[in-house]
């Protein structure tokens, strides 16, 4: 059994999920690795392909990228998923009311933006919520540093949503930008990166794994949007960083989760809520508003409080 456990920490196995299953099922839990509407393929003892469990009816039942299974003794069928420590998803496209799974069992979760056009800071906060509500780390990248004479200024605006999470300006062909990213100790971490298409999250694989694994696209430098290169969620495993979730480039970001993940992501916000006169104040055109006042005060921006203001409706 330690050689089982050995080949399952290569994909992120941790005592979170050894709780969860006895000795002897240990050859047969696998993670997925990828995910389309007929197949999963799964990485464990061994990689394989099974159907993809259309039986299963809700949340904790639908595997997605990143899920630790159970098979069967014939490893042909799953039998359930193991809890979860952290879920992503966002809205789905086309049904307003249903979750769209995207992985689970993130640590870390890279938001990726560039300094170019395509930056952006109510996505960046819609990604944030995002975060929050999944229970992953967040952490901020800034991208294309290396075509921008003024990623200071994009640092600055980044600081002003960021509110204490870490933001890192990268070149992502170049892995020594790269080493603020790296583990120290523990290399069973798994990342995964989102972002809109050609912000660099293929690139930024490709310099990790140090090979043109991910295909990538230019930008159109008139708007710098990308296309998408990546078209379905993968694991990959990155040795001595972790594994990493490659997720295709995000055109809508359908936030869903509570408040509390909202209010997480503006804390120079809601600090200020206390001192309003009516508890559930919207800060808009009640009296003696304290956000607004300290709004007035230049303490944040109303394009900020604008879209604190929509993210609190669309959860609600």
């Amino acid at each position: 059994m330690t050689e089982t456990v050995h080949t399952l920490a290569h994909f992120g196995w941790t005592q979170f999920f050894a709780k969860q299953v006895i000795p002897r099922e240990l050859p047969r839990v696998f993670r997925v690795l990828t995910t389309d509407r007929t197949l999963l393929t799964l990485g464990g003892s061994s990689t394989r392909s099974i159907p993809f469990p259309r039986a299963a009816d809700n949340d904790a039942t639908i595997p997605t990228v990143g899920d630790w299974i159970l098979l069967d003794t014939e490893l042909s069928t799953y039998l359930r998923v193991l809890e979860r420590y952290s879920l992503f998803y966002r809205r789905s496209p086309r049904l307003v009311s249903q979750k769209q799974l995207v992985a689970a069992n993130v640590d870390r979760l890279l938001i990726m933006t560039s300094c170019n056009h395509e930056f952006n800071e109510s996505r960046l906060e819609r990604y944030i919520v995002m975060a929050n509500e999944s229970g992953a780390e967040p952490v901020i990248l800034l991208t294309k540093t290396d075509l921008t004479t003024s990623s200071e200024a994009y640092i600055r605006r980044a600081q002003q949503v960021a509110c204490g999470i870490p933001i890192h300006a990268v070149n992502t062909l170049d892995k020594t930008t790269l080493q603020p990213l790296l583990p120290k100790s523990k290399t069973n971490l798994t990342y995964a990166c989102v972002g809109s298409s050609g912000v660099g999250k293929s690139a930024l694989i490709n310099t990790l794994l140090g090979i043109d694994k991910q295909k990538t696209h230019a930008i159109r430098l008139e708007d710098s949007k990308g296309r998408h290169t990546t078209t379905r969620r993968s694991l990959l495993q990155i040795p001595d960083f972790g594994v990493f979730i490659d997720v295709p480039g995000i055109r809508e970001i359908g936030v869903m989760g509570s408040k509390r993940a909202v209010r997480r992501t503006f804390p120079d916000i809601i600090k200020f809520e206390t001192d309003c006169k009516f508890r559930n104040c919207t800060h808009g055109q009640e009296p003696e508003c304290a956000v607004r006042k300290h709004l007035e005060h230049n303490r944040f921006d109303h394009r900020r409080l604008d879209n604190y203001r929509k993210l609190l409706e669309e959860v609600a």
